[in-house]
Order: structure tokens, then C-alpha cells, then sequence
């Protein structure tokens, strides 16, 4: 897994070529303008909070996606 920052346009010019309506990408460039001014704040408990039980970890998530690959 490999994070990297792409810029606003070439998100933008991706997100049209696979379909997004205006109305989508306009939302999300206010989005990710408002992080990069902002930041983007929260806690570990805030999934928690929100999903009420704890996240998957990321390995987790890796064991059971190979497991369900496996079975498939």
C-alpha cells in the first residue's frame, strides 16, 4: 500500500473520465480544499463512535479478504 498526494486537478480530470457528475466533484474539491486550510482533525474513537464496534485492523482486513479469495 502506497499513499500519495495527487493534485486537485488531476483528481478532478480522473474523477471525470470515470463518470462523476460536476455536482460530485465540485463537493469533493470543497472537501479536500477545506482539509488542506484546515486540516483534518478527528481520534482513534471516532470510528468506534461512529460504526459502534471497533475498526477492522488493517491486517484484518488483509487475513479475511485472502481468506474469502481462498474459499471463492
Amino acid at each position: 500500500v502506497r499513499a500519495e498526494q495527487v493534485t486537485i486537478q488531476a483528481w478532478s480530470a480522473q474523477a471525470r473520465e470515470r463518470g462523476m457528475s460536476k455536482y460530485q466533484i465540485e463537493a469533493f474539491v470543497k472537501m479536500f480544499r477545506y482539509y488542506d486550510r484546515r486540516g483534518f482533525w478527528g481520534n482513534s474513537r471516532v470510528l468506534r463512535y461512529l460504526i459502534c464496534r471497533p475498526p477492522t485492523t488493517f491486517e484484518e482486513f488483509v487475513e479475511r479478504t485472502a481468506r474469502e479469495r481462498m474459499s471463492s
